[in-house]
């Protein structure tokens, strides 16, 4: 009688032991789709990432397939005009170069696309995956490759063997300041044919030095100052040039003049703002300073500087193209005592040239500066250098600053301005090119 009762026993411990092993599993079900669920979502929204990152490339290779586009009808425009042939070789170099680098970008933007197609039909996918994880997918869920950001190697346009500059022998060791280096082998060159530049206070001093250096160099230059007949005196050394009266203190007078010029050329491709004074008697506190000094500097060294760049580059922006080169002086950056309207001229000089540079550098129109230190000029001989100086006395101890010992030639500062003009010097835009004999690279005096 006892056995049916045994096996009703034996029953319902099997049925507890299928509920327990039910519940088991269905716990670890549940942890399974849990996890697969998780881990698609991950995966879609990895995917998602992938697509939105590959979009955005596809914006910046169409953008980079613009601006090549732009290059080389650039350069096709620089090639319709006369140019010497090793020029012309040069020139056809770099517009095989730029579309080389259009074809190469409109690659690139199929391959980002193709890529932002396929990783956003992964995340759909792994997205619809995630709300139905028991249909499954792949046991492990493919990573999706991270995009690269190293940038490619581009082709190189030739090097023309016959622009390489020879480098003459160095000087002996034991005599290292006596190097025999011919002047002809030191002669800075660079190719300014059909260019037309204009050079205020170009009538002498680092204005003269800079307009001769760019006429030596092939370009047509006007030579302008408020000394009429010094800029004209200085303009007819040079071949094909030409000298005007010019005050940058007169707005109406600066328009009149670069319409003409463009009216008699056709074009503006390089302006040096050069003019600017200093006082010769007022060298005293800010408390003392006079007011009307206070203006007339301000007036010819900041805003003349503004008013020129203001009309040249009206022009250079329906060019396209152009170059303003900006003459401050190292008081703008390092002030200097006594002299507080010129520093403060020059220091806005320097940050208005940075600020151009942004704004006029998306038009094709590069602007630069240079911060000349102490150099030979009329100035600085009433001043310093010459025997009845006004501090003449100090000579000694203003040049202890200087690790050269010497002050700066006015050709010195326009072989650094033939180098800012220079079209082959087609990426330096905003930067003040500091030409001062090592004067501001720090503390050179004897403690």
């Amino acid at each position: 009688m006892r056995f049916p009762r045994v096996r009703f026993r034996l029953r319902t411990l099997m049925i507890l032991v299928a509920v327990v092993a039910v519940g088991i599993g269905g716990y670890f079900e549940a942890v399974r789709l849990t996890t697969l669920r998780a881990r698609y979502q991950s995966t879609a929204e990895s995917h998602a990432k992938m697509a939105a990152i590959y979009e955005d490339q596809v914006a910046n290779s169409e953008a980079g397939v613009k601006t090549s586009e732009e290059a080389v009808a650039y350069v096709d425009g620089i090639l319709a005009e006369a140019l010497t042939p090793q020029r012309r070789e040069y020139i056809t170099a770099r517009r095989d170069y730029f579309e080389q680098m259009v074809s190469f970008r409109q690659v690139q933007v199929q391959a980002n696309r193709v890529l932002a197609r396929y990783n956003a039909k992964l995340s759909l996918k792994y997205a619809r995956a995630t709300r139905r994880p028991w249909q499954g997918m792949s046991p492990d869920p493919p990573k999706p490759a991270e995009p690269s950001h190293v940038a490619p190697t581009r082709p190189v346009p030739p090097v023309n063997p016959e622009r390489q500059p020879s480098v003459p022998d160095p000087a002996p060791s034991g005599d290292r300041f006596k190097s025999e280096i011919r002047p002809e082998e030191i002669t800075m060159r660079c190719d300014l044919s059909g260019k037309i530049s204009l050079v205020t206070g170009a009538a002498r001093g680092i204005g003269q030095a800079i307009a001769d250096r760019l006429a030596a160099n092939g370009s047509t230059v006007v030579y302008t100052d408020i000394d009429e007949a010094g800029a004209r005196a200085a303009a007819s050394k040079t071949s094909g040039s030409v000298g005007r009266g010019l005050d940058v203190t007169c707005s109406d007078q600066i328009k009149a003049t670069i319409d003409d010029v463009v009216k008699t050329h056709g074009r503006l491709d390089v302006v040096v703002n050069n003019a600017g004074i200093n006082t010769l008697v007022n060298r005293v506190t800010i408390d003392e300073f006079p007011r009307d000094e206070w203006d007339r500097i301000l007036a010819v060294d900041l805003t003349g500087l503004y008013e020129v760049s203001r009309f040249a580059a009206q022009v250079m922006r329906s060019q396209k193209s152009g170059r303003i080169i900006n003459i401050a002086s190292i008081a703008g950056l390092v002030p200097l005592r006594l002299q507080c309207a010129f520093v403060a001229a020059k220091a806005g000089v320097v940050n208005l040239t940075k600020a151009m540079a942004l704004e006029l550098g998306p038009l094709g129109i590069l602007v630069n500066g240079i911060a000349p230190g102490s150099t030979l000029t009329e100035g600085t001989r009433a001043l310093f250098y010459g025997a009845g100086g006004l501090f003449h006395d100090s000579v000694k101890a203003m040049l202890a600053h200087v690790p050269l010992g010497r002050p700066g030639e006015v050709d010195e500062i326009a072989v650094a301005a033939l180098f800012l003009a220079d079209p082959e010097n087609s990426y330096m835009n905003g930067h003040i090119l500091t030409v001062d004999g090592g004067w501001t690279a720090g503390y050179a005096r004897e403690f």
